[in-house]
């Protein structure tokens, strides 16, 4: 009676989760549909150099949105899953990740201030503030609160309302090349406005308040989320940095037909694997404490179903790459190189993605956690490497080619040390059953 009892409610979980998984891929669908829509009109309009002008722009600020992040949008979010029913654990956490990323964001400011001063940078620095509002807007999301406490359905709704609402508005307002800023201010506003509903519904629901915390406790808040920081600076390095270092090497033209080839891919791959990450993420910190070899196989269904929707993603990008070319106008000429060039990373990226986030990080030791970081510091220093060798040379195509084999890297890397985990974790379970 027992047994059975035990297999409803497993039964139960796996249809939560799914269902989970359905309506954020459903919610995700209409929430990358705008950016989609909006993205080839932007580069058919702005053209390839102002494309380019926000293309360096949201490269540098994605790099101090990451410096606001710090790595809580995973530290925090499993703090929160395993004290979500203890309420002053949640205010604490709450008011030690706030006060450590309002510390963070001055960090930024002087940053961005820096490289808007930068001569070779000059024509980008009035992007640059416009977008800054981005991550003014990413320091302020609350995304670890609601995913940690299982409420990943609110978040898709709020994103989804907001770009939405708001990136159509895109066609209204960006009719020629000089209409860039406003195309930028647009975009920017997605994460602001993200923050605000965010905040305004938390405050309704009373999820968590305040409860003065110190600098100290931050500090503390800091220490714990740096490795995941630092491995997340280190992936910045090419799936972030590369349109930086290109629009220092190369020109906006270049940087503009890198980063709608780019932003296209990711786009595309995103939509997909986020879902499910965040999904099964919360799910798999508890279950791996409670019961390792089911853990296990839920992330082999997870990494099944992933690699497949990333085979098709795959094929469809590389057979219609000269229909886009075609689609985007002159401007853009010799994109269907770099599309067919990277059709092959949402395959890497997601198989790198499953075993990373679903085995090292949710069910991972302190040494899987520092074995998570040393993949991506390797792979941080290939990518600069390639990026000063391939760049300069090959411009464009060279990036593409930095970022394909940099992803292969991070999923042989991913996929050798979490195996290790699980095999370790299946022993784990074994002995404990005997």
């Amino acid at each position: 009676m027992k047994r059975t009892l035990l297999d409803t409610v497993r039964h139960s979980a796996v249809r939560h989760e799914m269902a989970d998984v359905v309506w954020l891929l459903a919610l995700k669908g209409l929430n990358y549909l705008a950016p989609i829509l909006v993205l080839p009109y932007l580069m058919v309009t702005l053209g390839a150099e102002k494309f380019g002008y926000i293309g360096f722009s949201l490269s540098v600020c994605q790099i101090l949105m990451l410096i606001v992040d710090f790595g809580f949008d995973l530290s925090a979010t499993k703090r929160i899953a395993l004290h979500k029913n203890s309420p002053r654990t949640i205010d604490m956490i709450y008011s030690d990740t706030i006060l450590a990323k309002g510390l963070l964001l001055v960090v930024t400011l002087v940053l961005m201030s820096v490289v808007a001063g930068i001569p070779r940078f000059a024509i980008y620095r009035e992007t640059l503030v416009v977008m800054y509002l981005m991550v003014v807007g990413q320091a302020f999301s609350f995304v670890w609160l609601l995913q940690g406490m299982g409420q990943i359905r609110v978040v898709s709704i709020i994103n989804t309302i907001c770009k939405l609402s708001i990136l159509p508005l895109t066609f209204v307002f960006v009719h020629t090349s000089g209409d860039y800023l406003r195309a930028a201010f647009i975009q920017s506003m997605v994460y602001v406005s993200s923050s605000v509903l965010t905040y305004a519904y938390i405050r309704k629901k009373d999820l968590a308040s305040w409860d003065g915390t110190t600098l100290r406790r931050a500090y503390g808040s800091l220490k714990d989320s740096f490795p995941i920081f630092f491995s997340n600076a280190a992936t910045s390095i090419y799936t972030i940095s590369i349109s930086f270092f290109l629009g220092w090497f190369g020109t906006a033209v270049e940087v503009g037909r890198y980063s709608a080839v780019d932003r296209l891919v990711r786009a595309l791959t995103y939509m997909i694997l986020f879902s499910v990450l965040q999904a099964f993420y919360p799910r798999i910190v508890q279950m791996g404490k409670e019961n390792a070899a089911m853990a296990i196989r839920y992330v082999r269904r997870v990494l099944v179903c992933v690699v497949v929707g990333m085979s098709v993603l795959a094929g469809v990008l590389f057979v219609l790459s000269p229909y886009a070319e075609v689609f985007l106008g002159g401007e853009y000429a010799g994109t269907t190189t770099l599309f067919r060039i990277q059709s092959c990373v949402p395959l890497f990226v997601g198989a790198g993605g499953v075993y990373a986030q679903l085995v090292l990080l949710a069910m991972g030791s302190d040494t899987d956690k520092r074995r998570y970081r040393n993949v991506y510091t390797l792979a941080g220093l290939m990518a600069f490497a390639c990026i000063f060798l391939l760049v300069p040379l090959w411009k464009a195509v060279g990036a593409s080619w930095t970022v394909v084999a940099v992803e292969i890297f991070v999923a042989v890397g991913m996929a050798w040390n979490a195996r290790r985990c699980m095999r370790r974790a299946g022993g784990i379970n074994k002995q404990k059953n005997g």
